[in-house]
């Protein structure tokens, strides 16, 4: 069935957005109310940038295997961009099959917004290009996402801001805006962050203003004068109410290049603290951690610094309950394996500098448990998940300036990596544009699909 070519044209601000899709494509069919986020597909399919190209690899190996295997390229798109591309790709699951493997490839979307402020919508794994849409902006920051169901319907809401100053909510499965809003200051949109249970959205500006939004684009609040430069996404404490039957917004912390971290109320955006850490800039926003049956499992929180450090916050008061120095500057999030404690087979928090990947065991104060040189430099998050293809172990996925790396998250050896074709040393121009893989982890039992989208910005 051919997909019809439909031009949705929306005037905002003064802005006017088109959409258009490529009127060749025979992949593309209409959603059914129904669509189930499931697929077939027992392996890792990781997808990453480097400057302009978009990798997808698929990893098949199994951490407690010996030797390096090597990952499958199934994906390669050269995006077309002036401007370096800084954003995450999204990768969206609409597969309703329980068919073959390709059957389950077939029903995804990868979306991507370039630098130069264009959106892109490719079909998985042909790497057709079904629609775009121009931002009339230039994006300097991380988007965020939200995949829910509406009496049935499946949706993937995209949220992204401009240096223009204009904040969007896109429908990506209906290729249509939903809302959108305009920051009067100096300061562009930068990085985004979006709760998937409630639809609440946090959005900071380089000039130092935090929006806070809900679900339905309403503005729940904002706070300026925070400081400049504030590259880092918020970061979103919610908290169960209601005996765990829903949640609510009990903070935001936010950081500043100048190395001020702060903690704004989450019904008023009125500040709680504000703390320096050590002076550096804060690049990546800081890991919290998730809720576990209902309950917090921690009251405190890990940032890392510019500098080279890893601090444990208390989330109450913003005092330092622990450092840990590493071995170079670190441009990355801190993380840690997602999902519930029968999953987590430990407590260790990951953290990369510029030269090496560390595993620190939180029980013990940040002890390190195992350390692992990666040549040439490093600036994304390690992205921790279970194991595919009933394996053992955890996987660390981590990318370089050179390549993809898969890791033993428990040994800390190398299990399989891939290398960007072509690449040399001596190619240091998009140092400063690595993104962290997106891993797309499907559970070998339910087919149930899970998105791991790292929470950086560089």
């Amino acid at each position: 069935m051919k997909k019809q070519c439909i031009t949705l044209v929306a005037v905002l601000f003064g802005l006017t957005l088109f959409f258009s899709c490529n009127s060749n494509d025979d992949t593309g069919e209409n959603l059914t109310p129904g669509d189930l986020l499931t697929t077939v597909d027992n392996a890792h399919d990781i997808y990453f940038i480097d400057s302009n190209t978009l990798y997808g690899v698929r990893d098949r190996q199994d951490p407690s295997s010996e030797g390096v295997g090597q990952m499958e390229a199934f994906l390669e798109i050269a995006i077309p961009s002036v401007a370096p591309t800084v954003s995450t790709p999204v990768v969206i699951s609409t597969s309703a099959s329980s068919g073959t493997e390709a059957e389950g490839y077939t029903d995804k979307k990868l979306v991507v917004v370039s630098g130069d402020g264009i959106m892109y919508c490719y079909d998985i794994p042909s790497g057709n290009l079904l629609w775009e849409l121009n931002l009339n902006g230039q994006v300097r920051g991380t988007p965020s996402f939200r995949t829910f169901r509406d009496q049935n319907t499946l949706n993937t809401y995209l949220y992204v801001g401009t240096t223009e100053g204009i904040f969007y909510c896109i429908d990506v499965l209906n290729e249509s805006l939903v809302w959108a809003h305009e920051h009067p200051g100096r300061g562009g949109f930068v990085s985004s962050t979006t709760d998937n249970r409630t639809g609440i959205t946090s959005v900071g500006t380089s000039d130092g203003t935090i929006y806070t939004f809900n679900a339905e684009g309403g503005l729940l609040w904002e706070a300026d004068n925070l400081g400049l430069l504030m590259l880092s996404k918020p970061a979103l404490n919610m908290v169960p109410v209601n005996g765990g039957l829903g949640y609510e917004l009990s903070s935001v912390i936010g950081s500043t290049m100048d190395g001020t971290l702060f903690s704004l109320d989450g019904a008023t955006g009125n500040q709680i603290w504000s703390q320096n850490l050590d002076g550096s800039p804060l690049i990546a926003a800081p890991y919290l951690f998730p809720i576990i049956g209902g309950t917090l499992t921690t009251d405190s929180f890990y940032v890392n610094t510019f500098l080279g450090k890893v601090y444990n916050v208390s989330m109450q008061d913003g005092s330092i309950l622990e450092t840990v120095g590493l071995d170079a500057p670190i441009s990355s999030s801190p993380s840690r394996l997602p999902g519930d404690q029968l999953r987590s087979q430990n407590d260790f928090i990951y953290a990369s500098s510029e030269k090496t990947l560390y595993a620190l065991d939180r029980i013990q104060g940040g002890q390190e448990v195992w350390s692992l040189p990666l040549d040439p430099p490093v600036y994304a998050t390690p992205n921790i998940v279970p194991s595919a293809n009933n394996g053992t172990g955890l996987r660390c996925y981590i990318n370089t300036i050179s390549g993809l790396y898969g890791i033993n998250a428990v040994t800390g050896t190398i299990f399989s990596e891939y290398e960007l074709p072509g690449f040399t040393p001596t190619q240091t121009e998009n140092l400063n544009y690595q993104i962290s893989p997106v891993v797309i982890y499907v559970e070998p039992d339910t087919g149930i699909t899970e998105v791991y989208h790292p929470n950086n910005i560089l």
